[in-house]
């Protein structure tokens, strides 16, 4: 299966937003030519006794919205698409109205342009595939840095340009949050990690997360069968319906169609998040020997997501659920998960910083963008690492800005553990 390297939502709109004088002229055409082909079957159904009864004033008035509906359709279906590079293709997909996709493999992209922000002259970046044919031109949101991309192009041995990057380049490299020891330097302290305790498994065990997750998408599926249904009844009885009737059984379905993308947005996540906190606490409860009580209410929620889940697909993969205390009276970072347990003592602690993963439709900013405290420590003199990602337990989105406001508070609050020499001077 393909390994995606890299992957980011493409600015809303992006075709608008580059489309030549050219462009428009034809996106018109296409207009003109849906309008002519409605204003036809509307004639072509009055003659014929059935359809609408609304007049030519309606008549005119209905081909021009549908006409202006659907070409619009064809700009709407840009919005949120998903860009990423995998370790065999580049592809893009988009599901906001028509399915909008591509696929260019590897082997025919001669070269890889990548445009910033200020060459564009516009509040985003761009990539431009260049191939035996036609080049493509992809989005690049002014968050997702392009040299990053540069470099997962460049170790893929595709020719690569970018202004003011070179392979060599550390641009994208964030700058560390704790001063790293010297290498000569014995660490002071070791981590401490147990993987064999009471009631492990019982959390993240699959059938019963699938069925909490269907449950709290009840509602979602209900307003999409909802809206299908009253579509095909409008469609069957739609001759003899008085208009009014009709547009208002039709904004029902719409409407029913909003409510459920809302419901899978927002709420199902918060329900199913909810869950998850109330069976991890009382999983903890039964325990009985934990390092963070079930009922502290410094403790944060928190979820382990391993770096090889760092993939739109895999991100919600998580390797444990658990509380999280940040002890500043025995300096030390206690986690008590339902699969495992550790304690990084603040001396142990040789790496907090916040790195952006790859959410379902993209990277960093974008709309659920996920950010997780990396933490690294020493067990045992081997090198270990923990993804700690802060679940949003309160209505809404907890992921983009929220995300990375709760991932730099926790790292704050840990960083506090360390003497004013260890922090870096940004920290």
């Amino acid at each position: 299966m393909p390994k995606v390297l890299i992957s980011w939502t493409e600015p809303a709109c992006f075709g608008a937003r580059t489309r030549t004088r050219t462009g428009w002229i034809l996106r018109l055409l296409l207009a003109l030519v849906v309008f002519v082909g409605m204003m036809i079957g509307w004639y072509a159904d009055q003659r014929g006794g059935g359809g609408l009864q609304i007049g030519p004033v309606g008549g005119v008035l209905m081909s021009l919205g549908i006409a202006l509906f659907l070409t619009a359709m064809l700009e709407f279906s840009q919005i949120g698409r998903s860009i990423s590079i995998s370790d065999d293709s580049v592809s893009m997909i988009g599901f906001t109205a028509f399915i909008s996709m591509g696929t260019w493999a590897l082997g025919s992209i001669r070269h890889v342009e990548l445009l910033r922000p200020e060459e564009m002259g516009k509040p985003f970046g761009a990539m431009i595939l260049h191939r035996a044919g036609k080049p493509v031109m992809l989005g690049v949101p002014a968050e997702v840095s392009p040299a990053k991309i540069a470099a997962v192009v460049h170790s893929l041995r595709i020719p690569v340009s970018l202004s003011g990057w070179s392979p060599d380049s550390d641009e994208d490299k964030p700058a560390p949050a704790i001063v790293p020891p010297p290498e000569a330097a014995a660490p002071l302290a070791s981590a401490r990690r147990w993987t064999e305790i009471p009631l492990s498994g019982q959390v993240l065990s699959g059938l019963r997360s699938w069925i909490a997750l269907a449950v709290c998408n009840v509602p979602a599926l209900a307003g999409v069968l909802y809206a299908v249904g009253m579509l095909v009844y409008l469609y069957f009885a739609r001759h003899g319906m008085p208009t009014p009737r009709l547009a208002v059984l039709g904004g029902s379905a719409l409407g029913a169609l909003l409510l459920a993308g809302l419901w899978i947005d927002s709420l199902a996540s918060f329900f199913y998040n909810r869950w998850e906190f109330s069976r991890c606490k009382g999983v903890l409860r039964r325990r009985g020997d934990c390092l963070v009580s079930p009922d502290d209410p410094a403790a944060a929620f928190v979820g382990i997501v391993p770096r090889a889940n760092w993939t739109p697909l895999a991100r919600d993969r998580l390797s444990d659920v658990g509380l999280l205390r940040v002890d500043h009276e025995r300096r030390s970072i206690l986690f008590e998960g339902a699969n495992e347990r550790w304690e990084i003592p603040a001396d142990a602690l040789r790496s907090c910083d916040v790195e952006r993963i790859a959410g379902a439709q993209g990277e960093g900013d974008a709309p659920d963008g996920r950010f997780v405290v990396v933490l690294g420590a020493r067990i045992d003199e081997a090198d270990w690492e923990a993804p700690v990602f802060p679940k949003h337990l309160a209505l809404g989105k907890g992921l983009g800005k929220k995300s990375g406001e709760a991932a730099r508070a926790l790292q704050a609050s840990i960083l506090d553990l360390l003497p004013p020499e260890r922090r870096a001077p940004d920290c």
